[in-house]
């Protein structure tokens, strides 16, 4: 078993370096490590695309930033409902929600 350890670390180890991070980095920092950039939105409510267009050119927006690789952390003040910051995070944009931003109806 220990051979086997050795011979798979020699052999993978420029893969191991460059792609993978130190075990004791953070799970956030590991999971966007990919990234080259990272933007953090901030903005009153998740976009709701269905309602007026100015969600709908923020939602092509976001696209546009992750398909060139950005990683986006989007930090709404308040939100009306779930399925929005769920159509958000489908994708790829990170939702930071607190317990304050929640409205109730």
């Amino acid at each position: 078993m220990t051979a086997n350890r050795r011979i798979f670390y020699s052999k993978w180890l420029p893969q191991l370096s460059s792609q993978h991070v130190p075990p004791s980095t953070s799970i956030h920092r590991a999971a966007t490590q990919r990234y080259k950039h990272h933007i953090l939105w901030v903005d009153d409510m998740i976009p709701e695309p269905d309602g007026d267009s100015g969600s709908v050119r923020m939602y092509h927006l976001w696209h546009v930033l992750l398909s060139e690789g950005f990683h986006i952390t989007f930090f709404p003040n308040m939100f009306r409902y779930m399925h929005y910051a769920l159509m958000a995070r489908t994708h790829g944009v990170h939702i930071v929600l607190n317990r304050t931003s929640l409205v109730q109806r």
